[in-house]
């Protein structure tokens, strides 16, 4: 297989103004939540134990993260019609590792989306073959859910092959690819400007889906503390799991005492980013006052203007006020008149003309 990304742009290409990883967020006229955000596709239904989450990074393109599990395609399109997300609006989809549960519905979507699919290069003979690595169960969890958790996923030729430090917005989108192995060899998290991070199995919901653990299975756990640490490193401040979560930075050293936390600087920009969030609403709040009173000040001056420009009023009977001359000289119009109505009859009905001949 081609390690060569063959939807990949020329580095000198200007990206377009929608797909810029630094700056403020562009208007590219969608409405606020598909402008900048990330949309999580949940799907599996209520059951804890097939439970999963995929998810959109909206844009002027999407990226779809983890179609998901085999045979959830259908669902998954239903969840992205009930956000007005088409096929034709998603430009990349991202595997963030080679387990079927991630890719095992990555064929029908590429299908449907036409867009190129992504992986790195280290789990990509997976995807390419439809394989996957041995599980490794690394919690009890793990241990009573191996026997269930063989699925044979549909073989997906990748398109464009990731490198740790990729940009994402060279293809759609935005995002940064970080190497997070552990969980497997080419397990990557996609880091957004706003601190959140999508990290696929990095880390999992425990017994509860809020409880931030480690993941079931693990071909290296050492791996797995130092992927975590790197990407709290790197800036994230909210997790984005496959399975359960979210998980927020903040709380993460309740459950992994041994993981180093800057809680102060987390604070800081929590309390920066909540002063921007309530400026933006401020701001979203003013302009909606000032467009809803426009309309009526409009409709306040449209019958003076319509007094003023419209043709000639009928006022009362036969009577009209003109535009030309004196304006408020009532003048009266001038009656029809009526032609006699035809008589009908013989000739002796017809009114004789000249004298008598006697």
């Amino acid at each position: 297989m081609s390690r060569r990304n063959r939807f990949s742009r020329n580095s000198g290409e200007q990206q377009e103004p929608g797909n810029r990883e630094a700056g403020g967020s562009q208007d590219n006229g969608r409405p606020e939540r598909l402008r900048e955000g990330v949309i999580t596709l949940k799907l599996g239904g209520r059951n804890p134990f097939k439970a999963f989450n995929s998810y959109l990074i909206t844009g002027q393109k999407h990226i779809l993260v983890d179609p998901g599990p085999p045979g959830t395609a259908g669902e998954l399109l239903q969840q992205l019609s009930r956000n007005r997300v088409s096929l034709g609006d998603i430009g990349l989809i991202v595997i963030t590792h080679g387990h079927p549960d991630h890719f095992g519905s990555a064929y029908q979507l590429k299908e449907w989306t036409q867009s190129p699919l992504a992986v790195h290069e280290l789990d990509s003979e997976y995807v390419h073959w439809g394989t996957a690595p041995t599980l490794k169960p690394v919690t009890r969890l793990g241990s009573i859910m191996k026997p269930f958790s063989k699925l044979k996923a549909e073989a997906v030729e990748p398109d464009i092959t990731l490198q740790d430090g990729d940009r994402l917005g060279r293809y759609a989108g935005r995002g940064r690819v970080i190497l997070t192995p552990g969980h497997t060899a080419g397990s990557i998290s996609i880091l957004l400007p706003d601190g959140t991070c999508i990290i696929g199995d990095l880390l999992m919901g425990g017994l509860r889906a809020s409880t931030p653990s480690y993941p079931r299975f693990a071909e290296n756990l050492s791996e797995v503390r130092e992927s975590v640490q790197r990407i709290v490193d790197a800036g994230a401040t909210t997790l984005l799991a496959a399975h359960g979560g979210p998980f927020a930075v903040i709380d993460l050293p309740r459950a992994f005492p041994w993981l180093r936390v800057d809680v102060d600087a987390l604070r800081e920009r929590e309390a920066s980013e909540r002063k921007e969030q309530e400026r933006m609403a401020a701001e979203r709040s003013e302009r909606e006052r000032e467009a809803s009173a426009r309309p009526a000040q409009t409709t306040a001056e449209e019958p003076r203007v319509n007094a003023e420009h419209s043709a000639p009023a009928q006022n009362g009977a036969g009577t009209r006020t003109e535009q030309t001359g004196d304006e408020d000289r009532p003048r009266r119009s001038r009656p029809r008149r009526r032609r006699p109505p035809r008589r009908r009859g013989g000739q002796g009905d017809q009114p004789q003309q000249g004298g008598s001949d006697a």
